[in-house]
């Protein structure tokens, strides 16, 4: 099972294997039935698709690797959830190098500014000389 997490907009899916939490699937029961194996053993969590179901943004759900190649390519509303994680974290990296970015350029503002001060007040000393 690949996980995956639904991004952008719903993901409507007609057939496959997926792999849910409890929770989702009682949500769908009305679409799903067990998964049951080559073996005839019914597999924890997993669920065949029967009906066309909907799986809302933000819902993780696993996905049969072969039901993956069933998708339409380029399908933009699932997202692997390793390469989901790998983007936050690059995300969350450039987002605090921005922030120290910001802090650096408001320290040297303010250096600027007392800098800036100092000139004006020995100018004006000098002119009173």
């Amino acid at each position: 099972m690949k996980e995956i997490t639904i991004i952008g907009s719903p993901l409507y899916l007609k057939q496959g294997i997926v792999k849910l939490t409890e929770k989702q699937a009682q949500a769908r029961t009305h679409c799903l039935k067990p998964y049951v194996d080559a073996k005839g053993k019914e597999v924890k969590d997993c669920y065949e698709i029967i009906a066309e179901t909907c799986f809302k943004v933000g819902e993780v759900i696993g996905f049969a690797a072969d039901s993956l190649n069933n998708l339409r390519p380029g399908l933009v509303n699932a997202v692997d959830a390793d390469a989901l994680k790998s983007l936050q974290t690059k995300l969350d990296e450039l987002t605090s190098y921005t922030e120290d970015l910001e802090k650096d350029n408001k320290d040297k503002e303010e250096q600027i500014a007392k800098l800036k001060t100092a000139l004006d007040e020995k100018k004006e000393k000098d002119k009173d000389k």
